[in-house]
């Protein structure tokens, strides 16, 4: 995280960045409300020193808390039916961005005498083989966002890893 941070404000100083809760970060607060004597160590934003590394940290999943910037919305991801994309769009009414079923999915729902609203799912950077998947096939793909914004425009490229390589949308190629 601290890599991260300084990455992003080397390029912008003025960068905010933020850490967005999901399920499995929560898990760690169940534990601590099952056993109390933990309170005060266990945190995620403590454990990860987010204060320190002026990181933001956003209860998207155990309190809903949406980050709004510009014209996008983003969450954890909170449903994970077969058209994930478009119920968060229905559920929020706005251009919403999430990352919690590790897939990439996008869709655009029309709107009368404006832009449609635009839900996705990003992908994930997490490790594709995980024991408890048992093997099964999964859509999960390594993949990213970037995005730009500008008054309350935005434009969002999805940066997928194929093999451990990908273009950045600057075109330039890495190698992981």
């Amino acid at each position: 995280l601290e890599a991260l941070a300084k990455a992003a404000r080397t390029l912008n100083p003025k960068c905010a960045v933020y850490l967005l809760e999901g399920n499995h970060e929560y898990r760690i607060q169940v534990t601590l409300d099952t056993h109390p004597e933990f309170k005060g160590l266990l945190e995620v934003p403590t454990l990860l020193g987010l204060e320190s590394l002026g990181i933001k940290w956003v209860k998207s999943w155990s309190e809903s808390e949406v980050l709004y910037i510009a014209d996008m919305a983003f969450i954890h991801g909170w449903y994970t039916p077969k058209y994930h994309a478009m119920k968060h769009v229905l559920e929020l009414m706005h251009n919403v961005y999430t990352g919690h079923t590790h897939d990439i999915q996008e869709v655009a729902l029309p709107v009368l005498g404006r832009p449609p609203l635009v839900g996705k799912s990003l992908g994930c950077l997490c490790e594709l083989r995980q024991d408890y998947t048992r093997g099964r096939p999964r859509k999960w793909q390594h993949a990213f966002g970037v995005f730009y914004h500008w008054g309350m425009h935005h434009q969002e490229y999805t940066v997928k890893i194929v093999d451990g390589r990908f273009f950045a949308p600057n075109g330039k190629e890495y190698r992981l």
